[in-house]
Formats: C-alpha cells, sequence, structure tokens
C-alpha cells in the first residue's frame, strides 16, 4: 500500500508541475496565449533574394484550438545579388490570423495565407518554417526560411 501511495504522490507531483508550466491547458493541450518575440531568417527564393524579419511582437489570444492577435514593431531586410538592399524604415504591423494548435504543432498567418507559419511549440518557445509568397510584376516569388518566437 505505501509503493502506492508513493506512485500515486509522484503522478500527483508530476501534475501539478505540468499545470503551473504554462504549457497545457485547453482541448489543445498548450497554450500560445500572451506575448512573443518573432523573428524569421534566411527566407529565400532560390535565385539570390534573401529577407529576415526581426524583433516583431506577437500578441495572441487562443480560444479552444484557435489563435489569433497582432504583430508590431520589428523590421524586415531584404538583400540580393548585385548589391541589391530593401530595408524600410516603418515597423511591422498587422494581424495574426488562422492560428491553431494541435498538440505541439502550430500554424498561423500574417494578414493573409501569404505568410504563412508552421511549427512547434515547446515550452516558453515556438520554431519551424516561414514561407512567404509575393507578386513581382507578373509572377509570384515564394521565399522560405526558419522562424522563432520566444514568450515574453
Amino acid at each position: 500500500m505505501t509503493r502506492q501511495l508513493r506512485s500515486l504522490a509522484k503522478v500527483a507531483a508530476a501534475l501539478s508541475v505540468l499545470a503551473c508550466s504554462g504549457d497545457v491547458s485547453g482541448p489543445s493541450g498548450k497554450d500560445v496565449s500572451g506575448l512573443w518575440t518573432y523573428s524569421a531568417t534566411n527566407m529565400a527564393d532560390g535565385h539570390g533574394l534573401s529577407c529576415n524579419v526581426l524583433g516583431a511582437t506577437l500578441s495572441l489570444t487562443q480560444t479552444g484550438t484557435s489563435f489569433s492577435g497582432t504583430y508590431s514593431g520589428g523590421r524586415m531586410s531584404c538583400y540580393g545579388d548585385g548589391g541589391f538592399s530593401y530595408e524600410p524604415s516603418t515597423l511591422l504591423e498587422g494581424t495574426v490570423v488562422s492560428g491553431t494548435v494541435s498538440g505541439s504543432t502550430v500554424n498561423f498567418s500574417f494578414d493573409t495565407p501569404d505568410y504563412f507559419n508552421t511549427g512547434t511549440l515547446n515550452g516558453r518557445s515556438l520554431s519551424g518554417t516561414a514561407a512567404m509568397s509575393v507578386v513581382s510584376g507578373s509572377s509570384r516569388i515564394t521565399m522560405t526560411g526558419v522562424f522563432a518566437a520566444a514568450r515574453q
């Protein structure tokens, strides 16, 4: 009987640690609500163009397995062959849409499905693949790279 009580105490202790960690809540088992610092790097088109997004803040609200919110701050810079560079002076801002959480898998877009992120929630961090599709003249350019976000 004592061995069973010790086993139950260990299970109860483990569950209390999980409950306090901020990772377990709602039907998805993961909660992304709150403030995150987001960056996307090495977003490349395979033809010499590369972009980075640094220092954006995500403010997310989750209901069940869906989430949405806003992004603000941060800057995008792009560089290409032949000395091309693009560094706008305006800060980024917009809406986080179509967010879903399934287990530790997270998917979300910025404003439209043209900027899509898919990754994994691991404790206080998100990481995965970012893909951005833009129209340039009569062609569509798709850039892919990696993103990372840390809970503030």
